[in-house]
Parts: structure tokens; sequence; C-alpha cells
């Protein structure tokens, strides 16, 4: 697995980053995730832009373009310190935010 540190200097582009990716243990797959606040109008800038950048790579061989969002609740964000921790660092009162993966 790739692991990158920010601020390392490794990369300063995207195409050194994937080819790395192609060799490692992934075979060449490639994913990213970030989390957000819950903002419906980000959450469609961002689907209407994956939509928009992928139209030339539909057509490529063996690729699988994925967007998913996975909602993170106050309610569990709350469960998280009962359950021995809080790797986020966050709270109920930061509000419900939002996962992605794309890949």
């Amino acid at each position: 697995m790739l692991v990158l540190q920010r601020g390392s200097g490794e990369f300063t582009s995207l195409p050194p980053l994937v080819t790395k990716c192609r060799r490692t243990a992934l075979g060449g797959q490639s994913f990213w995730t970030w989390t957000i606040r819950s903002d419906t109008k980000l959450l469609g800038d961002i689907v209407r832009i994956f939509e928009e950048d992928i139209v030339p790579l539909k057509s490529a061989a063996s690729l699988q373009l994925v967007l998913t969002y996975e909602p993170i609740s106050t309610s569990i964000i709350a469960h998280f310190a009962s359950r021995g921790g809080n790797a986020l660092g966050v709270a109920p009162a930061d509000g419900s935010l939002i996962m992605s993966f794309s890949g």
C-alpha cells in the first residue's frame, strides 16, 4: 500500500502518483477518500464535476470509475467515544459529515 504524508514533497503532480500506484500490490488500482461537512450544494457540485470529468474516460478498457458518499450523522459521531475512541477527532457539535470515496 502506498501511503503519502502531507507535505512530504514526494509528488508535485498527479501523473507520477498514479504511476507509483500502478506499481503497488493494488495492481494499478487507485482510490481517494475525503471527509467534508454535509453541504447539499457542494455534494451536487462534486457529482457534476465527476460526471463531466469521466466523459473522456468512459471508453477506456478495464476502467471503472466510482464516486460514493457515506454519511456520518451526529448520532454516529456521538457513538464514537462510547466505543473507545474518536479517530476522526470530531464532535457532534461539528455537525453531520460526509465521507466520500472515488476511484
